[in-house]
């Protein structure tokens, strides 16, 4: 909450998904349950894209498969969300970004 009144008073509202990302992956998960990240971490992702922010939008969304898959949700939809993903960052030409990436989509489907 205080994040977004001070982002609404200096009008850098485009830095509000990269603030909140932030603060889910290294305040939230501190205080809730981890399951609970996914939806805020993949809200980050939609924001991140809205505002234009490529580099943070990816970067959600590999959090994201990395917290699905460490917080217990099932492992064919982690699967399927990695392969969505991937390709969007193929879509996006985050070659560097896919290539991180990889990694958590091998563990998932590993454990699938």
């Amino acid at each position: 909450r205080t994040t977004r009144l001070i982002l609404g008073r200096f009008n850098a509202s485009e830095m509000y998904p990269k603030i909140r990302l932030l603060q889910c992956s290294f305040l939230t998960c501190w205080k809730e349950p981890f399951q609970s990240l996914t939806d805020s971490i993949s809200q980050c992702h939609q924001q991140a894209l809205r505002v234009g922010d490529i580099e943070y939008a990816v970067f959600s969304s590999h959090m994201h498969c990395q917290v699905m898959m460490l917080s217990g949700s099932h492992l064919a939809v982690a699967n399927k969300l990695c392969d969505v993903l991937s390709k969007e960052m193929i879509r996006l030409n985050q070659v560097q970004s896919l290539l991180e990436h990889s990694s958590i989509h091998n563990m998932v489907l590993q454990l699938a």
